[in-house]
């Protein structure tokens, strides 16, 4: 099943270096064509940091003037022509065997638009317990399951994501621009993307 991994990066070299790093202890499947690094906004590097990597990944370098999440992913999904999309952010270290994992779930449930996994934290400086509450589920760990269940509401964050290259075909990509400000009705991009999924 051919996907491709989507990670936007914007003025982050060095976060984006280190996740990269990462992916060299990853077990990657065959079907994993590219890893398209999108940056966006201006320009801090990602391209250079994408040719260190080159040699070792299938990382494909692209760029958009313009910042923001929604466009940058937008961009990855015109540019891949796999037919699933895994979204990572630029701080995602996966472990070694989730892109093994989205390969079994997308031929498990080939029906299904979106998939989704954990995202935990790993802390420089772990926080007090006090302030864990205050957090977004992004900060504080998500984890809706050990196993694999059907979601009937929008779950899912968009650090750790997948969408279905027919589902993206049918119904559109990202709304922008704004991820979580009061165009976006104070919840993510991800988030309105699996509504409008659900929805249809």
């Amino acid at each position: 099943m051919p996907f491709d991994v989507i990670i936007p990066t914007h003025g982050r070299s060095d976060v984006l270096r280190r996740t990269l790093q990462a992916y060299l202890n990853l077990t990657i499947p065959e079907g994993l064509h590219d890893i398209h690094i999108v940056e966006n906004g201006d320009a801090c590097g990602a391209e250079i940091i994408c040719e260190e990597f080159g040699k070792s990944l299938p990382t494909a370098y692209h760029y958009l003037k313009e910042a923001g999440l929604s466009g940058a992913r937008n961009l990855g999904i015109e540019v891949s022509k796999a037919d699933h999309l895994v979204f990572f952010d630029d701080d995602i270290v996966p472990m070694p065997n989730t892109l093994i994992s989205y390969c079994r779930a997308f031929t498990e449930h080939p029906n299904s638009a979106f998939f989704g996994g954990p995202v935990l934290p790993d802390y420089e400086v772990p926080p007090p317990a006090w302030l864990l509450k205050f957090l977004p589920l992004s900060a504080r760990g998500f984890e809706l399951a050990s196993s694999d269940i059907p979601l009937e509401s929008p779950r899912l964050l968009g650090g750790n994501f997948a969408v279905a290259r027919s589902a993206l075909d049918t119904l559109g990509g990202f709304e922008g621009p704004s991820a979580t400000g009061s165009a976006g009705g104070g919840v993510g991009e991800e988030t309105r993307l699996q509504e409008r999924f659900l929805q249809a």
